[in-house]
């Protein structure tokens, strides 16, 4: 008779049109999602994505199951030792009811891997806010900073380096009479101050933000106010945003050298290191000081964003209790079978050690295919739902463009894994059944 077990059952017609079905429908719900992004609305087909695509990848992966193993037992063969042949063979007798937990435990490997993911890309999208937002570890607003007071910030205890910018505010130009800012830094020294701060662009010269290119022009400038002698600057770029400048408004960046004679004018300090606050404000009395750490504090505790932090993680912990669940699904349905099985193996010569060993090989094909596959699509969810995973509401503005698991995330998936062969292990304890009482009960 023609067995209908995985390795050898070949797939209906019914069942290779549905198949063709799920693929095609998640990739017109992708299609459809990233060309309508945010506005899809609720439309019924583009909500669904993440559910098409996990279910489309788990018939693939139905699919190749059974070729895999079939590829896997000619290597096998060749091995010394029993377990790992015998192993195969029996997850190759699986049916395909019995191999459908697969798709259960995919799901769930998608689910963990997105929250998992996402929730990363979430803080890290967070910490760099926070530097884009405070330019260093600390940042120091006030008036002038004479050289006694920036030689005290330098000298504090945690101190790792610390930078003088000059800041003129009101200046105009020529040309258009509506003030802005004159931001005067050695960026060279910035970068290498601060290098984790974002969007700060290579080399020096004359920098415009974007309103002061599109409303003064790219050409060469003539920047005053009063109080200051005016210079004449070309511009050599663009640079979207400095830390201490809002979104939007009209700054030049220039050299500090350009500006550094100017007296009376305020000044920003931007220090690096693990610095005690108490001892930067009594360093310098009297003016604002900023602290990266607090910022990020501030933005982590606003509570739209532990909802989202804690929706994240629930996600990931429901994820892997389903998991987990089909998991002992799989091992439990057939536990009584497979019980007897290697009852009759024992009275040929398997050792209690090689059964448990034959339990770890016979779940290991569909932990790995499911488990591998589902959690590829969830690192990968993200970019395919572009721009729909909006996180700069939560950051501050800040858009997050890397989404990669982070340790913590990882480490579970390996401890689920561990936990996974564990229960297979327990199952197969729980269902020895003494080779004696087989031969004896005729089976």
């Amino acid at each position: 008779d023609r067995r209908d077990d995985l390795a050898a059952a070949r797939p209906s017609p019914r069942r290779l049109v549905l198949d063709g079905l799920l693929v095609v429908l998640a990739v017109i719900g992708v299609v459809l999602l990233r060309e309508r992004g945010a506005s899809a609305g609720t439309d019924p087909l583009v909500a669904a994505v993440p559910v098409l695509l996990g279910a489309a990848l788990g018939a693939l992966v139905l699919r190749a199951y059974p070729y895999l193993l079939r590829a896997t037992g000619p290597m096998l063969r060749r091995r010394s030792g029993a377990v790992a042949f015998l192993g195969l063979a029996r997850a190759s007798r699986q049916n395909l009811v019995g191999a459908l937990p697969l798709v259960v435990l995919l799901l769930a490997a998608t689910v963990a891997g997105f929250t998992a993911t996402v929730d990363t890309g979430l803080r890290d999208g967070q910490v760099r806010a926070s530097w884009w937002e405070t330019g260093a570890d600390a940042r120091i607003e006030a008036g002038p900073v004479d050289d006694a007071t920036f030689a005290r910030i330098r000298a504090l205890p945690g101190v790792t380096g610390a930078l003088r910018v000059r800041v003129i505010s009101t200046a105009s130009t020529a040309t258009d009479q509506a003030p802005l800012t004159v931001v005067g830094v050695d960026l060279d020294a910035y970068r290498k101050m601060a290098p984790d701060v974002p969007d700060i662009p290579s080399g020096q010269g004359v920098l415009l933000s974007p309103l002061t290119a599109r409303t003064r022009g790219t050409g060469p400038l003539t920047l005053s106010r009063a109080g200051m002698t005016p210079i004449k600057v070309e511009p050599a770029g663009q640079i979207e945003h400095f830390p201490g400048q809002g979104l939007g408004t009209a700054f030049v960046v220039v050299p500090y050298s350009m500006i550094a004679a100017e007296k009376g004018f305020p000044s920003q300090v931007f220090v690096t290191g693990d610095v005690d606050a108490k001892a930067l404000r009594a360093a310098a009395p009297g003016r604002d000081v900023q602290l990266r750490r607090d910022v990020l504090r501030d933005m982590t505790r606003d509570p739209m964003v532990t909802v989202v932090h804690e929706t994240f993680r629930n996600g990931a912990l429901i994820g892997g209790a389903f998991g987990l669940l089909a998991v002992l699904l799989v091992l439990v349905v057939g536990a009584r079978a497979r019980g007897r099985t290697i009852a009759h193996l024992r009275a040929l010569g398997l050792s209690r050690r090689q059964s448990r060993g034959l339990a770890l090989v016979e779940i290991a094909p569909v932990l790995l295919c499911a488990v591998g596959a589902g959690w590829v699509l969830g690192l990968m969810l993200p970019e395919i739902t572009g721009p729909v995973v909006d996180l700069r509401p939560y950051t501050g503005g800040f858009a997050v463009t890397a989404h990669a698991p982070g340790l913590a995330a990882l480490l579970g998936l390996i401890g689920a894994l561990l936990l996974a062969a564990a229960a297979a292990v327990a199952v197969d304890r729980l269902f020895d059944t003494r080779p004696g009482t087989a031969l004896r009960t005729g089976d």
